[in-house]
């Protein structure tokens, strides 16, 4: 009799502490949103892409109200996040892609902030340098800071740094025309 209960005390305990089924996330829109268009894509840089450690883990971390970060181990990122923001800027990047500096072009980003904020914001702040090979080599270096506001849910935050990632595309897309014209002075975010 205490074999049977104490099996069903274990079976009841182990029941309880079933793991959450893991939710993957990813930072590359539906592939309707990044198709190229017909101006887009000639051109385009190559980018490369630095993220601090703090967030650089396949779980999603958070920022809890109270300014704590929280690792959440059922969210995940469905690569490395380097590359998840590394492949997404460079679908945005060509799909946004107008003629500007001649010769090979290569953006380096480097994430100093990525913030995700249930039910507030997801936030990225980053310093970029936008590279124009050629005869005579162009560079530019600008800082960006963007925050999205988001619902509630993970995939919401998912989307909101979407966004900014669309958004951070457009800046350097538009930085990379004034580069073309040899106008090496950021514009304004």
């Amino acid at each position: 009799m205490i074999r049977l209960c104490t099996g069903a005390a274990a079976a009841l305990l182990l029941s309880g502490c079933a793991a959450a089924p893991i939710q993957y996330l990813t930072l590359v829109p539906p592939a309707g949103q990044t198709a190229i268009s017909s101006g887009g894509a000639a051109g385009a840089p190559a980018v490369s892409v630095t993220v601090p450690s703090q967030v650089d883990q396949p779980e999603l971390i958070v920022r809890q109200p109270d300014g704590s970060m929280a690792l959440l181990e059922s969210e995940r990122w469905i690569a490395p996040l380097a590359d998840e923001i590394r492949i997404a800027l460079s679908l945005s990047l060509a799909r946004q892609w107008e003629p500007g500096p001649a010769g090979t072009v290569r953006v380096q980003v480097d994430v100093q902030r990525f913030d995700s904020v249930p039910g507030q914001y997801a936030l990225i702040d980053a310093v970029w340098t936008l590279t124009a090979g050629g005869s005579a080599p162009q560079q530019v270096s600008c800082r960006s800071s963007i925050r999205i506001p988001v619902g509630n849910g993970y995939p919401a935050l998912a989307k909101g740094h979407q966004a900014a990632i669309e958004q951070l595309a457009s800046q350097i897309a538009k930085q990379a025309v004034k580069l073309g014209a040899a106008d090496t002075a950021c514009g304004a975010p």
